[in-house]
């Protein structure tokens, strides 16, 4: 799944259909624009996510 230049999570939790369920992104150091960036990217892709 994972792309250059594509926006990759660290993980992604997967459903028994094979279907993502979540993704999880360890975000501890990143920036209030980076975090604005990956939600915004996660909403347009109707994601669920978890910052850790």
């Amino acid at each position: 799944m994972a792309e250059r230049g594509i926006k990759n999570p660290d993980a992604f939790l997967v459903g028994n259909e094979g279907e993502i369920v979540r993704v999880i992104e360890s975000a501890g150091k990143y920036s209030i624009s980076q975090l604005e960036s990956f939600h915004k990217h996660c909403e347009s892709e109707q994601l669920a996510y978890e910052l850790w």
